[in-house]
């Protein structure tokens, strides 16, 4: 008997000495076996089960946007003939930040990106699968604070965007349906994306709306909203899809994703010649809750006072919308009301 054949303890193996040299590296992965392919399903799949680094699972609507972030970064190492992880080194990653820096980004998209990223080199650390890969979460430099908003559209503008949609077309009845919704009750525009027929309590005029915090009942205007919402679900029907239950259809009559909204939104923009650098599906939401300011400020739209705050002093001519001064629940309801007469002509067929 060799002294392979024991173990450390002095004790003889019940297991052949090489299965156990096998066995060391058994839960590691290779530095050449982890190609992004893998790595993306991989970091998804903790994303989805709230595990290594993620404080819980998230909703389906943010593994879209992490897939969508990370494709940036995915393809700048592609674009290098970087083929796998074992392969990145902090050089690379610099040379990322620069090139997020220099391609025309925002600083709020560049922070969204540099955020996602963070968190798939943060996933290599603490997945035990990811054991002898080196993390190179430490060389990214420091991500700054949200940016706030400096510009927010009045009234008028809010109007003109509004009335910049064709209604005798389809999918312009569709856009203009969709951000009436989100006037009318401070929906996100994923909470939109997500309305199905049964979320509409037609009795009390309340709708479920859900998104990134959860469900949450508000109300909405019958005579306005819910005449717009009963007009776009009759027009739908020739378009949609048999499986389809989402009140928002795409124009291959599948679900709609928010960045269908958002690319409707950027055309309407160059109609009415309304400035799209200072302007985004954000804005349709925080105004209404901006008007809810002294009743309901965080039940409708903003997660916080501050974030509602931010919008309330800014908003200019929209008080003035408000015969009290002060405005609230009823007086916007009014507001509605004393916009120009909405005509809901028959879309064409």
């Amino acid at each position: 008997m060799t002294n392979s054949d024991r173990n450390t303890h002095g004790e003889i193996r019940k297991a052949p000495a090489s299965r156990a040299n096998n066995a060391k590296g058994a839960w590691g992965i290779d530095k050449g076996e982890l190609r992004w392919d893998d790595a993306e399903t991989q970091f998804l799949r903790s994303r989805k089960l709230g595990i290594y680094g993620a404080t819980r699972a998230v909703k389906p609507r943010t593994i879209v946007e992490y897939r969508w972030d990370l494709k940036q970064f995915f393809d700048f190492v592609r674009s290098r003939e970087i083929t796998h992880y074992g392969q990145l080194t902090e050089s690379l990653i610099l040379d990322y930040v620069e090139h997020l820096q220099s391609n025309g980004w925002s600083k709020a998209t560049q922070r969204k990106y540099l955020i996602s990223l963070k968190a798939f080199l943060k996933w290599v650390e603490r997945d035990p699968a990811c054991r002898g890969l080196t993390s190179f979460v430490r060389v990214l430099p420091r991500i700054g604070k949200e940016i706030r908003r400096t510009f927010i559209p009045s009234v008028e503008q809010m109007e003109m965007f509004r009335q910049g949609f064709d209604r005798l077309v389809i999918w312009g009845l569709r856009d203009y349906t969709a951000v009436c919704v989100m006037l009318d009750t401070g929906a996100r525009i994923g909470e939109v994306c997500n309305l199905e027929p049964d979320d509409f309590k037609w009795d009390v005029g309340l709708v479920n709306l859900d998104g990134k915090t959860g469900e949450r009942l508000v109300p909405f205007d019958l005579e306005t909203t819910g005449q717009l919402i009963r007009e776009w679900m009759r027009a739908r029907l020739q378009f949609a899809h048999e499986d389809c239950k989402k009140v928002f259809i795409s124009r291959f009559g599948g679900e709609c994703s928010p960045d269908t909204f958002r690319q409707s939104f950027e055309d309407n923009l160059k109609r009415t010649g309304l400035d799209k650098n200072t302007w985004r599906e954000h804005d349709f939401g925080s105004h209404r809750a901006a008007f809810l300011l002294h009743d309901v400020p965080c039940q409708r739209r903003h997660a916080s006072r501050s974030a509602t705050d931010n919008w309330s002093p800014k908003l200019g001519d929209a008080h003035d919308l408000c015969p009290s001064g002060e405005p609230n629940q009823h007086d916007y309801e009014g507001a509605c009301r004393s916009l120009p007469t909405q005509t809901h002509d028959e879309p064409s067929r």
